[in-house]
């Protein structure tokens, strides 16, 4: 038996085996042609000296042959032969596509990876773009003194990606101590940049106090992300409320928007899920990361919702024990 990477002869012979889809003998049945019409097809019979033969086809193509040498074709059970073949054809097509299946999961897998720094990367481009569109600024002391602070805040988060990207296709390794939240919360809005805050009326109201038990980098990361989901929700222009909670384990985290809400079919089906975004240039990655790190963290984030309304999302994270 011989399965065929690329049909190794005229494709001509090959659309005939094809239409014939059954036993035949090599010469008897082509005859001249064979030689005259056929020579690669000859070849490649007389170099595995094969005389008699029937097709293995699937997806409308040939994919091999099997193919016999006898001095008697009649010890030939051309029935069970016709079997036979059609069975192989079954198992050579459905490993031929589980190979492909293979092949697409580890495209998608490299796409996943790629995509989730993409999105990182993304933020940080916004980040330093703010700084950009407000170069008429740069000559004032206090604009460099912050301009200056957000380019090493973000070429640190930079260098930190560079170390997460390195350690992908391992689990999140959390380095967890007390953090303080509200200082957290501080930092994702600073680094968002008044210009696009303009519009938005803020409102916070975070315990100073609250310590969680987490890594502040990836934190940081789920708290930003949804910041700018809000933003952009509310087309910058809006209400945004964020508060704290407490219980005796957890401190939950509510970030309220005025923006355009979501439907309970949306948030029950697509949400959270990757690669699902209502953003023209969306990757639909930020909210999955998001509840990744969220619940390696032993916590939990939620989310009410109301078309025309707005949005909470409420991330639940594990206190301090100091």
């Amino acid at each position: 038996m011989v399965v065929f990477e690329e049909i190794p002869f005229e494709a001509e012979f090959a659309d005939w085996m094809l239409r014939r889809a059954d036993f035949f003998k090599v010469e008897e049945a082509l005859g001249e042609q064979l030689e005259n019409k056929y020579p690669r097809a000859r070849e490649f019979f007389q170099a595995r000296h094969i005389e008699l033969s029937t097709p293995l086809y699937g997806d409308k193509k040939i994919i091999g042959i099997i193919g016999f040498r006898t001095d008697d074709p009649r010890l030939i059970d051309q029935e069970l032969l016709k079997v036979l073949s059609l069975q192989a054809s079954s198992v050579i097509v459905n490993c031929l596509a589980y190979r492909k299946l293979q092949e697409a999961e580890k495209k998608e897998s490299i796409y996943r990876l790629s995509s989730f720094v993409i999105h990182d990367v993304k933020n940080y481009i916004n980040n330093l773009s703010m700084l950009v569109a407000n170069k008429d600024n740069f000559s004032k002391p206090e604009f460099q003194r912050d301009a200056l602070s957000t380019l090493e805040a973000t070429m640190a988060k930079m260098k930190k990606l560079v170390d997460e990207f390195r350690a992908l296709r391992q689990d999140i390794s959390l380095q967890k101590r007390p953090v303080n939240l509200t200082q957290v919360v501080d930092e994702a809005l600073r680094d968002l940049g008044s210009e696009r805050l303009q519009e938005i009326n803020v409102e916070k109201s975070v315990d100073a106090g609250i310590q969680v038990n987490t890594d502040e980098h990836y934190i940081y990361k789920v708290i930003l992300n949804v910041l700018i989901n809000a933003i952009e929700a509310m087309a910058a222009k809006g209400s945004l409320v964020i508060s704290s909670g407490c219980d005796a384990e957890y401190a939950t985290l509510s970030i309220k928007d005025t923006g355009c809400g979501m439907t309970k079919e949306f948030i029950q089906q697509r949400l959270f899920r990757p690669f699902q975004s209502t953003k023209k240039q969306g990757l639909g990655i930020g909210l999955h990361q998001c509840k990744t790190i969220v619940e390696a963290h032993g916590g939990a984030i939620e989310v009410a919702s109301e078309v025309g309304v707005g949005t909470t999302f409420m991330i639940k994270l594990p206190l301090s024990k100091s």
